[in-house]
């Protein structure tokens, strides 16, 4: 998959008070909850996180459709694996996204 190019593209297509919940954030921001909430706190975050990963890259393994959400699921930079939970609105917005990460590298 292709590198986002910046935090702002990353939340583009989501609505204003988007929320995205992932184990990185605690990480990355030291957000205990591992929540952020708003379209400007999540691409701030992703600002970060490409600047702290500059060769962050993703290999798709397979898309799964269900009602109102699509999960992806992918290998992400060291071979671990990875799903990601996209929630739409009544706009056809991403209004909430939930991560969750494989905890050892598959081959």
């Amino acid at each position: 998959m292709e590198r986002p190019r910046s935090g702002q593209s990353t939340v583009a297509l989501c609505s204003d008070d988007f929320e995205m919940s992932s184990p990185v954030i605690i990480q990355l921001t030291r957000e205990p909850s591992g929540r952020l909430c708003g379209k400007a706190s999540v691409g701030a975050y992703w600002s970060k996180a490409l600047q702290l990963i500059p060769d962050l890259h993703f290999e798709l393994v397979s898309v799964l459709v269900g009602v109102g959400s699509v999960t992806i699921y992918y290998k992400r930079a060291g071979g671990r694996l990875a799903a990601e939970v996209f929630f739409f609105d009544a706009n056809q917005k991403v209004s909430r996204t939930v991560a969750h990460y494989g905890v050892q590298a598959v081959s």
